[in-house]
C-alpha cells in the first residue's frame, strides 16, 4: 500500500500537465481536420509530443521512488501499523521520511539528534531531522513529533518548537 500511496502522489502531482496537454492535443487535431491548418497541425504534434514526455516522465519518477523503497524491509508495516506525517510514515522504532521532492529515506528513531521547525506555506510545518527535511501538515503534528522523538531521544535538541504530550507512540498516530 505504501508503494500504491507515493505512486498516487506522484500522479496527482502531474496529473493537471497531463491533462492540459492532452486537451490542447485534441483541440489542435480537431482544428487540423476542420480547417487542414498547417500551423495547427504542427502545434498538435507538439502537444503529443509534450504529451509522451511528461507520460514517460513520470513513469521514470515512480520508477525512482520504487527503488528507494527496495531496501524497506516490512515496509507495508508503516502503513498498517504507523503514523502519517505529511508524506512521512512513522513507527515506534524506524520512520519512512519523504521530502516534498519524493525523496525517501528509512532512519531509525533513535539516531535523531535535531529537529528544526519552521513555518512553511498554507499551515504547513517543515520539519528538518538532522540532514533530512519532511512536512508536517499542522502545528499539533510538529509538536506530538518532537514530544515522541524528545522522549525517545532525551539529549536531542528542539529548535522552533515545544513538544506536546507524553511523546506516546498512540499520540503521534492520533489527529
Amino acid at each position: 500500500m505504501i508503494k500504491r500511496y507515493y505512486r498516487s502522489l506522484i500522479t496527482l502531482k502531474y496529473a493537471a500537465v497531463q491533462t492540459i496537454a492532452a486537451f490542447l492535443v485534441f483541440i489542435f487535431a480537431f482544428i487540423t481536420f476542420r480547417t487542414g491548418n498547417k500551423a495547427a497541425y504542427w502545434a498538435a504534434v507538439a502537444s503529443g509530443l509534450l504529451l509522451a514526455g511528461v507520460m514517460v516522465y513520470v513513469q521514470i519518477v515512480k520508477a525512482r521512488m520504487i527503488r528507494q523503497l527496495k531496501p524497506v524491509e516490512h515496509l507495508n508495516r508503516y502503513y498498517d501499523d504507523g503514523a502519517v506525517l505529511g508524506r512521512s510514515f512513522f513507527l515506534e522504532e524506524r520512520m519512512l521520511l519523504c521530502s516534498d521532492a519524493m525523496r525517501i529515506k528509512e532512519r531509525p528513531v533513535s539516531e535523531v539528534k535535531m529537529m528544526k521547525v519552521t513555518p512553511s506555506a498554507k499551515g504547513k510545518y517543515l520539519i528538518q531531522l538532522d540532514e533530512d527535511f519532511i512536512t508536517a501538515d499542522n502545528r499539533l503534528q510538529a509538536e506530538r513529533l518532537a514530544a515522541f522523538l524528545k522522549k525517545k531521544n532525551p539529549a536531542m535538541t528542539l529548535d522552533g518548537i515545544k513538544p506536546n504530550g507524553s511523546g506516546a507512540f498512540r499520540e503521534l498516530k492520533a489527529d
